[in-house]
């Protein structure tokens, strides 16, 4: 994984106020990396605005 690699994930974060009709993995894009503690960070586009979550590697 890489740096701007494109991801399609779900949310786990609630989401109704940035997406109200749509549910199930969305894509996103990797933000940032942490491979000391293996997890990163993905951002999701929606037209209600942007946000970021952070998902541990398995």
């Amino acid at each position: 994984m890489n740096i701007g690699d494109k991801l399609c994930l779900e949310p786990t974060i609630p989401t109704s106020a940035f997406v109200t009709a749509q549910t199930g993995p969305q894509p996103c894009r990797v933000v940032s990396i942490n491979k000391r503690h293996h997890h990163f960070t993905v951002e999701f586009d929606f037209p209600e605005g942007s946000f970021r979550e952070t998902y541990k590697e398995e």
